[in-house]
């Protein structure tokens, strides 16, 4: 065998692994970043509805026009989420 086909034979594959490894992470962050999306997405929603039930639970123990202004505030932006 010649050098160059000697050199060929062992940086190829060592080229074709780093690739493969390189584009199974950019893969993997992909799966990863959309899990993400979809968590957060649930922790708003859960954290909106104990907003939720704060404002309700603070309207009946004191029921005023302002209590019921910011529960009705908070019943739209748990419908908008």
């Amino acid at each position: 065998f010649r050098i160059k086909t000697k050199v060929l034979i062992f940086v190829l594959p060592f080229v074709v692994t780093i690739s493969a490894v390189g584009l199974t992470g950019i893969y993997a962050s992909g799966l990863l970043q959309g899990r993400m999306e979809i968590s957060n997405s649930v922790l708003q929603s859960l954290s909106g509805f104990k907003d939720l039930y704060g404002s309700m639970e603070d309207f009946l123990r004191v029921t005023s026009p302002e209590e019921r202004d910011k529960l009705i505030s908070d019943l739209k932006t748990q419908q908008g989420v």
